[in-house]
């Protein structure tokens, strides 16, 4: 990738991370839809959802730090790391 990357390399660096967030904001709602219940069986659909909630957002912010690298935004990556391994998402030693 050159020093400026292509509108087209952006796109393609971040996508993946677009679906992650597509399926994250499905999960929300189904959390959100179900925040007041007392029924088992949307309760265990409630949680499972918020599981799959917190996968996710860890997910999301291990590939976005290389993501951010990626496409010149060196300090965002930097920042992101930082913050990734205070709340220890990723361990410190990771690149």
């Amino acid at each position: 990738m050159n020093d400026v990357p292509t509108d087209e390399e952006v796109l393609e660096t971040l996508r993946p991370l677009r679906e992650m967030e597509r399926e994250r904001a499905e999960m929300a709602a189904v959390v959100d839809r179900f925040r007041l219940t007392e029924d088992p069986r949307e309760l265990a659909e409630r949680n499972r959802c918020g599981e799959r909630m917190a996968e996710l957002d860890r997910e999301i912010i291990r590939l976005s730090i290389p993501a951010l690298d990626r496409i010149g935004l060196w300090n965002a990556a930097i920042l992101l790391r930082a913050a990734a391994i205070d709340e220890g998402i990723i361990p410190d030693d990771t690149p």
